[in-house]
Order: C-alpha cells, then structure tokens, then sequence
C-alpha cells in the first residue's frame, strides 16, 4: 500500500546504535543479475532496444558486455524496484538516497568540470530519469535546490558527511553496489 508521508521521518539513532532509516520504493532500475536457470532463452535472445532494454513477461530487462571476455558475452540483468532511505524530511518533502549504489558512472569523461558542467549531473537528470521513473512518478519530484532545477542530483561535500542526513560516520555512509553496477 502507500506510504503515508506524515508516518516518515528523517534518520535515528536505532536501539542497536546504528542509524536507521526510513525507507520507500519509487522508480525501477536493474539491479540484480539473471544467472542460472532464470536466465532463459527468452531473455538472452529477446529483442533489446537501442537503450539495450527488453520487457518479458511484463519484467524490463538489460545486459551488459562483460569486459575482458569473448565478444558477444553479456549479463542480464533484472530491473528491480529502487529503495530509498528518507534522509530528511521537511514540509511533507523527502530528500531521498538510494539504498544501493545502483549504477557507477564516471563524474565527468574529459577535463576536471563543476558539477553544474559534469557529465553526471547531465547522465542523472536525462538518462537515470527517464530510464528509472515513468512520467507520472518523475512529474511529482521537486528540484532539491532553489537555485537549480536538477530533480536528481548527488549529496554535496557537507551532506555526506551531515549529522542532520544521518552521515555522521563511515558505516552509516556504506552502501552495498547492486551487481549492475559493479557490471558497468
């Protein structure tokens, strides 16, 4: 069922001392691999689009080359609901991370960039977007700063580290990587 907002709030110390979160699920990106007897003939032989994406079953899938091995060798991967931790909530607004580091891409391909030039900036609010959210989903996002209108946008130097978002030390900042993005 739907998540009540005003039932969210922000990170808190848990019994164990650990920081906890918590959690919602929007959008869908791949995430887990297809291995063994999951991956069928459908999947390894279905027709991929140009984004390299095929739907079976109503299930999104997409495959990687796998690098260092003969041509033609992929892994496919399944397109999985993304968790979210609520790490601030203010005003009925989340500001959300991501629960797993869902894909790994370089900060910018050529010379040294701010991030209002970086390739990433550019690849979170085009391709992720519109790769990991349907329109209705991504037409409710608010941009994270007045000054910019990035709907997705990465933690600053002082967020990753603020006690306020829950970051105040290493273990809280760890995230496991999905294997997708330790494929790219």
């Amino acid at each position: 069922g739907e998540v009540q907002a005003d039932a969210l709030s922000g990170p808190s110390v848990g019994e164990s001392g650990l920081m906890e979160f918590d959690t919602v699920y929007s959008g869908e990106y791949p995430q887990s691999e297809v291995t063994g007897t999951e991956l069928t003939e459908d999947i390894v032989n279905a027709d991929y689009d140009e984004d390299g994406i095929a739907t079976i079953d109503n299930i999104r899938y997409t495959r990687v080359h796998r690098l260092n091995t003969a041509a033609g060798t992929y892994g496919y991967f399944r397109f999985e609901p993304i968790a979210w931790r609520v790490i601030n909530m203010s005003s009925g607004v989340m500001l959300l991370q991501s629960e797993k580091g869902i894909s790994c891409r370089q900060y910018n391909a050529e010379k040294v960039a701010s991030y209002e030039e970086s390739d990433l900036r550019s690849w979170l609010n085009d391709d992720f977007l519109n790769t990991a959210f349907d329109t209705d989903i991504s037409d409710q996002f608010s941009p994270a700063d007045d000054n910019i209108d990035d709907l997705v946008t990465i933690l600053s130097d002082q967020e990753v580290v603020s006690e306020k978002y829950g970051m105040n030390s290493t273990s809280s900042r760890a995230i496991q990587m999905t294997d997708y993005a330790q494929a790219e």
